[in-house]
């Protein structure tokens, strides 16, 4: 079985940095409601080669994300600044989850916990 690791590259450490700019642009750090780390899925990752990594989002209770269609809220977005040469895919979606509000009316699909 494979391990994972949290961070294991300076290139996966300048991306989360971006990332973690872009989730919380308008939060400050001590009040941060969603945590992100990425998540590589190789023990290695070499430029010449294609490699997965997750995006991982730790949400404080009653907080959520949304997905790709989101219904009354923004989907989750990524913007990444990579090296010369190299390309990003397509966001591989989790399944969602109905996020509810407290009458418990369905306000769209998403993601809370951690995801």
């Amino acid at each position: 079985m494979m391990s994972r690791s949290i961070i294991p590259s300076p290139l996966v450490s300048r991306l989360l940095v971006r990332v973690s700019f872009l989730l919380f642009a308008c939060v400050p750090a001590a009040h941060a409601q969603v945590k992100a780390s990425l998540v590589e899925a190789e023990n290695s990752i070499q430029p010449s080669r294609p490699f997965t990594v997750a995006l991982r989002l730790e949400h404080q209770p009653h907080w959520h994300t949304y997905w790709i269609n989101a219904g009354t809220g923004y989907p989750t977005s990524l913007a990444w600044t990579l090296p010369e040469g190299w390309t990003v895919g397509e966001i591989q979606w989790p399944v969602p989850i109905l996020i509810k509000d407290s009458e418990g009316k369905v306000t769209g699909h998403g993601y809370d916990g951690v995801v």
